[in-house]
């Protein structure tokens, strides 16, 4: 459970820069109405999240079954070495002919890997392919979007619940987790979250700097 704190610090997001650079009278679509391409384009976005959501139940479920000299990824998915780690990736290139590491790599998807196990106790026992319903992404009223600004936060779960309850917009949320992580600090007297943004290289996130990893 989280802490419930007042609102007391100000909004952050969207910032003073961001809205004077976005001249919404510039703002034009080719050959389509505006409603109908804000309404394709969030549900395309949405779409388009569950599914890279679900490729990763899946891929990292398969990817723990995988042995090599009977070593393979722990319960949290962690890797047992590089050694069973370049054999799957030799196995899925040489008897798949698929390189995976694009994949695997990427931002969003280590980050969702991050949260399955918190998400689907029991993760390994299950089976994804066969009960595909006890894998969706549990937050209806949100987007797969949100698990990124709270990836290294021990309340992420309740904060991601919050915002999918309350169905806070994104700029919302990170105001509101803003406010929380801001507030927690002044509790604790030390600093133990930092807001970090570098809209160029990834989403805004919350800094655990209790984290060693």
């Amino acid at each position: 459970m989280i802490r419930h704190y007042p609102k007391t610090f100000e909004d952050v997001f969207p910032g003073e820069k961001s809205q004077e650079f976005l001249k919404r009278e510039q703002v034009s679509f080719d050959g389509i109405e505006e409603p109908f391409f804000m309404k394709s384009l969030e549900e395309s976005i949405r779409k388009m999240g569950t599914d890279v959501f679900d490729y990763c139940v899946r891929f990292q479920w398969l990817r723990r079954k995988f042995r090599y000299f009977t070593r393979g990824r722990n319960r949290t998915g962690r890797s047992p070495g590089l050694v069973a780690d370049r054999a799957f990736s030799l196995y899925c290139r040489t008897l798949l002919n698929k390189d995976v590491s694009s994949f695997s790599r990427s931002f969003l998807v280590q980050k969702i890997n991050g949260y399955l196990d918190g998400l689907f106790p029991g993760f390994d026992e299950g089976d994804p392919f066969r009960d595909p319903e006890a894998y969706r992404f549990p937050f209806p009223s949100i987007t797969v979007d949100y698990l990124m600004p709270v990836y290294q936060m021990e309340e992420r779960v309740d904060l991601l619940k919050k915002a999918d309850k309350e169905g806070m917009s994104y700029n919302d949320f990170l105001n509101f987790v803003t406010n929380y992580i801001l507030s927690v600090n002044d509790s604790l007297g030390r600093v133990k979250y930092t807001l970090v943004v570098k809209w160029r290289r990834c989403p805004p996130y919350i800094k655990d700097n209790d984290r060693t990893i």
